[in-house]
């Protein structure tokens, strides 16, 4: 659903802009108080869009994964 979309969207976000500040996977994991598994999948996905870091792309292939 919608909601669940926009949540992961938002993580996904908070995800780019942690890992632009050159953040830990275990740190953003603890300070977005989500499973470490889940954070880890969407910095590996999103380090391949490094340094642009498209959002929309790295959303879409989340949600293909899931």
């Amino acid at each position: 659903p919608y909601t669940t979309l926009f949540r992961s969207t938002t993580l996904i976000r908070q995800c780019v802009k942690k890992m632009q500040k050159g953040t830990s996977v275990e740190d953003i994991a603890d300070m977005l108080e989500e499973d470490f598994s889940v954070i880890q999948s969407i910095c590996n996905i999103a380090e391949k869009y490094a340094p642009e870091y498209e959002v929309e792309k790295i959303c879409n292939e989340v949600e293909n994964m899931l």
